[in-house]
């Protein structure tokens, strides 16, 4: 055959190679997930119950989305990304990055990369907000210069999950909070240097069997701060740590009529005997804090339509005459697919410095009514992820 007659197969063999390139390239599987919360709060704090009353409050609520991809190894590569918009008052308004994660997972190694939620709890309180409770049972920052729930919440992290039939974890992670100290400015970007570390051991029940089953979660964790010079130079100390714990059962596992109760707790060595000027001060204080959830849901053929609970939380700290205690009943009634009306009342009394700390009045009540909207949609789900959006924003691992 002719170099001539060669001419049309080397021309259609250059017309299919961009066909055959891209027959090997696979679409990801691509997840939005959201929240769109709108309140009208009332606040009454002091003796006097002097009345401060938001028409309107829409922080918290928040945008994720997620990509991933099956490699050639027979894991899942992925990356998301999340915003979330503030409290108008905070230094950080209007948004705040919240999630900024690369991830690579097998079946059972998870290795995590980026801004993320902070891996320090994994059973959340049946409240409004994250923040309803954030003193009493999350591990707070030392770092943190006016005290904000996202230098609470979130954190630059590197994270090594193990886990076994998915349901038992060994987690190691190393961390940098926001560090707004040096400076004093709350809107200070965070420094990169590792400041914190810890390790988790939990276990989570399947998500398909979490409504049956007695036990859906129990942790115990330990995590460490840097506080040798310039960090927190009170301690007098080179680490700063805390011991926590939680557990989630189903007192009454009906699918139909749901009784669950949720337990967090929490100790903190931190500094002693040094006097108080701001919420930081508190934040590095030794104390033990924790709260108890009753929960019920009522779920006819399986849709979730009803829930009513009540939250207690205390805080004690052991080197000074200083507490607090809230107190949080409240009841969602589901109006349809994705859509609720919540009612909530926070009784909050602090006894001791607390009290005199300027933003923390002895006595507080609010009382919030809320409209939530939620959702999660995915498209080209091919993959057989064993975690889903919602769930990876709490540190949950479920099978699809």
């Amino acid at each position: 055959m002719s170099n001539r007659a060669l001419l049309p197969l080397v021309a259609f063999a250059i017309a299919l190679g961009p066909c055959v390139a891209s027959a090997q390239e696979f679409s990801p599987r691509w997840q939005l997930s959201g929240r769109g919360l709108l309140s009208s709060p009332l606040t009454l704090r002091g003796d006097s119950l002097d009345a401060d009353w938001d028409i309107l409050d829409f922080a918290d609520t928040y945008i994720n989305t997620r990509f991933d991809n099956a490699l050639f190894d027979d894991t899942i590569g992925g990356f998301a990304l999340g915003v979330r918009i503030t409290d108008q008052d905070n230094p950080l308004w209007p948004v705040f990055v919240y999630q900024v994660e690369g991830a690579v997972q097998s079946e059972h190694v998870v290795v995590q990369a980026g801004r993320s939620r902070r891996p320090s709890l994994g059973v959340m309180m049946p409240t409004l907000r994250d923040e309803d409770l954030l003193e009493y049972i999350f591990p707070l920052n030392p770092y943190s210069v006016a005290g904000l729930e996202e230098d609470v919440l979130f954190t630059d992290l590197l994270a090594v999950t193990l886990r076994a039939d998915f349901r038992w974890h060994a987690q190691l992670f190393l961390e940098s909070l926001r560090n707004t100290t040096r400076t004093g400015s709350p809107t200070d970007p965070a420094a990169l240097d590792p400041n914190s570390a810890g390790v988790r051991l939990f276990f989570d029940e399947l998500p398909a069997l979490a409504r049956v089953r007695f036990i859906k979660h129990a942790e115990v964790g330990f995590l460490a701060q840097r506080a040798d010079g310039d960090f927190v130079p009170e301690l007098q100390d080179d680490v700063m740590w805390q011991a926590i714990g939680s557990f989630s059962a189903n007192l009454y596992p009906d699918p139909v009529n749901l009784l669950d109760v949720r337990l967090a707790g929490l100790y903190q060595h931190g500094v002693a005997g040094e006097p108080w000027m701001s919420t930081t001060d508190q934040w590095r204080g030794r104390y033990v804090s924790g709260a108890l959830a009753l929960r019920y849901l009522h779920a006819p053929y399986q849709l979730d339509r009803f829930q009513a609970s009540v939250t207690v939380a205390m805080r004690q700290f052991t080197d000074r005459e200083a507490r607090a205690v809230s107190v949080v009943p409240n009841i969602l009634y589901r109006l349809g697919q994705n859509v609720d009306l919540f009612l909530q009342y926070i009784f909050t009394y602090r006894g001791g410095d607390l009290a005199s700390l300027p933003e923390s009045p002895e006595q507080e009540h609010r009382i919030e009514l809320a409209f939530s909207y939620h959702f999660s949609v995915s498209l080209n789900d091919t993959i057989n992820l064993p975690r889903d959006l919602l769930n990876a924003d709490y540190n949950y691992v479920p099978v699809n």
